[in-house]
């Protein structure tokens, strides 16, 4: 047979067991409303991502060159004529 608790025992028992439900229902209440804000992040982000306008490509575009548009070389290298400013560099 369990031994007998005197009562100011059995009251601070029973404060703290109070005090353990309301830190438990405070936890609760806030995991919730952590679980509810990344809920409206997430949705606002793909809101955000649906009316940006930009478009996600699958396969990144190669590099073009500056001058003609093709790919394959850079407009340092490329191999169009092109007159810069009319002037030339016979002197």
């Amino acid at each position: 047979m369990a031994p007998a608790l005197s009562q100011p025992i059995v009251e601070m028992l029973r404060r703290v067991f109070e005090e353990l439900k309301l830190l438990y229902n405070y936890a609760t209440i806030c995991e919730a409303r952590v679980v509810s804000i990344r809920k409206v992040d997430t949705q606002l982000g793909e809101e955000t991502r649906t009316r940006s306008g930009r478009v996600t490509r699958s396969e990144p575009r190669g590099r073009r060159c500056g001058i003609c548009g093709t790919a394959g070389h850079n407009a340092r290298t490329c191999e169009m004529d092109v007159e810069t400013s009319g002037e030339s560099d016979s002197n």
